[in-house]
């Protein structure tokens, strides 16, 4: 497992619909499958090729998503959520899912080190695009986590 700094970005605000759990490292990976099963019922989808994981810290819940253009509706069982403008420090987490916890506490280090610190409006979304092959140790996705100036 490694984790890599690649760039600071700022992103406007977008939309995503998907289907929330509670925010957990149980119950997050639990909710990927059912989405993946639905993700053909939500329309306006931005990119095919791409699935966010959102953490929204605020109401303790995670969000198995797609960015959408446009909300003309929202599946049964699934919620939409707009992830506000922000910075974001961006990182490229590559090997197995199972890593992600010390991927975090290396974020966690270079935020500390950078004199920047996380936020909670959300703090964080993954992307997981073609590169992303679950346990794999070739397995690469993005991690971005929003930050302020300290």
């Amino acid at each position: 497992m490694s984790i890599e700094f690649v760039k600071l970005e700022t992103k406007e605000a977008f939309t995503v619909v998907g289907m929330e759990c509670l925010l957990s490292p149980i119950e997050a990976p639990k909710i990927w499958h059912p989405f993946i099963q639905n993700i053909h019922l939500i329309e306006n989808r931005v990119n095919s090729t791409v699935t966010l994981g959102v953490c929204d810290d605020l109401n303790q819940r995670y969000i198995a998503s797609v960015e959408v253009n446009k909300l003309d509706a929202v599946p049964e069982g699934m919620v939409s959520f707009v992830i506000p403008a922000n910075e974001y420090a961006v990182f490229k987490h590559k090997g197995s899912i199972q890593g992600i916890n010390e991927s975090f506490q290396e974020i966690g280090k270079w935020l500390h080190q950078n004199n920047y610190k996380g936020t909670q409006k959300p703090p964080f979304f993954e992307l997981y695009d073609e590169h992303y092959q679950g346990e794999n140790e070739e397995s690469k996705f993005t991690i971005y986590m929003s930050l302020v100036k300290i």
